[in-house]
């Protein structure tokens, strides 16, 4: 499982199937970041979009496919971002290559991938709820873990305790 492979063909398949990415606008070498957060990136370096895959989801082909599916997506106009546009390109993707395009991870792919792991395992930071002990792992000090006051635990509505993990 080829990831540089994968990628090279999927610009083909968008090509051939009418979904309208511009090969001279992409970087020909993917990347790979170190993200546990993210399973890839697409940045525009002022000359090119550069894609980038996380080396924990570069352990399945069909995560591969699906992440950089969803990345060459972001190279269309309008859709840096997750809108309505992003939407539209990814229902497109579904129809005529049948790639289901996410804009998250879910709890299964985050598993398999290892990128739950990694994460839990950079984690800094353990929001606690003091009713039922549903827990919220983070890596920096976000809004929960600054301000837990001002945030409910979805499961039960009671308050967090925040504890810094020692690593």
């Amino acid at each position: 499982m080829d990831a540089q492979k994968i990628f090279e063909n999927l610009i083909d398949e968008f090509l051939e199937n009418g979904i309208p990415i511009k090969r001279e606008q992409i970087h020909p070498e993917l990347s790979y970041i170190n993200s546990v957060i993210k399973l890839g990136s697409c940045k525009w370096n002022g000359k090119k979009y550069v894609i980038s895959l996380s080396k924990h989801a570069a352990r399945a082909e069909t995560q591969i496919r699906n992440t950089l599916a969803h990345e060459l997506i972001h190279t269309l106009p309008g859709c840096m971002n997750h809108g309505k546009r992003f939407h539209q390109y990814g229902a497109l993707v579904y129809q005529r290559l049948g790639i289901l395009i996410q804009t998250k991870a879910t709890e299964t792919e985050a598993n398999q991938s290892g990128i739950r792991n990694a994460y839990l395992e950079r984690a800094r930071y353990k929001a606690v709820c003091a009713n039922c002990q549903y827990t919220i792992f983070r890596l920096k000090k976000s809004g929960l873990i600054k301000s837990p006051h001002r945030y409910r635990c979805p499961k039960c509505g009671g308050h967090f305790r925040i504890y810094y993990i020692n690593k």
